[in-house]
């Protein structure tokens, strides 16, 4: 299935099926505008300035979430009051990112972190099953992470990589995503993340063993140059997985928006 048929593949619940459908419709139509980012969620700006808040509230409007993917630290705060007033939810995320380093941090983790031998480890693509992918859109239900766009984790519709592994019964314990998030002048930016483990699976380090190796696959197959991710402020596993991995803080933020009739809870992600 590509987003071109008429029910674009999407996983999840009902509502959340909904914005995933959404999110790429609106990309199929903007898509070609280099002020935009689209990573399988919900079509984003790329930068503050590149597009006013009333444009992001219309595309919150249109999916149910949108966001400005690189807000300055000194602007945040009054960027998150004024797209509020609107009536939507903003959350903000700290900016990680990185290139070369990133990659050499991602060869030493796969070199140091075997996949455990019980465990069977698969790329996501167009001829994985649709038992195969409610197992991963389980897995990474179970860490509080809202899945991609059915045809961006297959990397069939967008450049991305998703791995899995599963357990001798099928079912997936851990995942890890990256995918094609924008062109930039430093090259071929991807989002990076998805990053979950079922909770009687953790401590083994399966998700870094697996994002690791997503950021190779899509340096290897697409060309990816840098890597980015969000973390809320205070997620200190999910800051040592990002120093591990060799991203780095910026000073500055991902300031992602949902409108809260659109999806419960408010958020895409912990």
């Amino acid at each position: 299935m590509t987003a071109h048929d008429h029910d674009i593949e999407a996983y999840g619940t009902a509502e959340q099926q909904a914005l995933l459908r959404r999110g790429r419709a609106v990309f199929d139509l903007v898509g070609a505008d280099p002020r935009f980012g689209y990573y399988g969620r919900g079509v984003g700006i790329l930068r503050d300035g590149d597009a006013p808040v009333r444009t992001l509230v219309r595309l919150v409007q249109a999916q149910g979430t949108s966001n400005y993917g690189s807000v300055p630290t000194d602007r945040v705060d009054r960027l998150r009051a004024e797209v509020e007033a609107s009536g939507v939810r903003a959350t903000l995320y700290r900016r990680w990112s990185g290139g070369a380093e990133a990659l050499a941090a991602a060869r030493a983790i796969v070199r140091e972190v075997p996949v455990p031998p019980h465990l069977h480890l698969a790329r996501i693509d167009g001829d994985s099953p649709p038992d195969t992918m409610r197992a991963l859109v389980g897995a990474a239900a179970s860490a509080g992470v809202l899945t991609l766009a059915g045809d961006v984790l297959r990397g069939t519709g967008r450049p991305g990589v998703t791995f899995a592994l599963s357990d001798a019964a099928g079912r997936v314990v851990s995942c890890a995503a990256s995918t094609l998030y924008a062109e930039t002048e430093q090259g071929r930016e991807f989002w990076w993340g998805m990053l979950a483990t079922r909770p009687e699976a953790r401590g083994a380090r399966l998700s870094l063993a697996l994002g690791a190796r997503a950021m190779l696959e899509a340096n290897a197959q697409y060309g990816a140059a840098r890597f980015f991710t969000g973390v809320q402020d205070g997620n200190a596993p999910s800051e040592a997985v990002c120093t591990r991995v060799g991203l780095t803080a910026e000073e500055a933020w991902v300031l992602s928006v949902v409108d809260p009739r659109a999806l419960s809870g408010a958020s895409l992600t912990r």
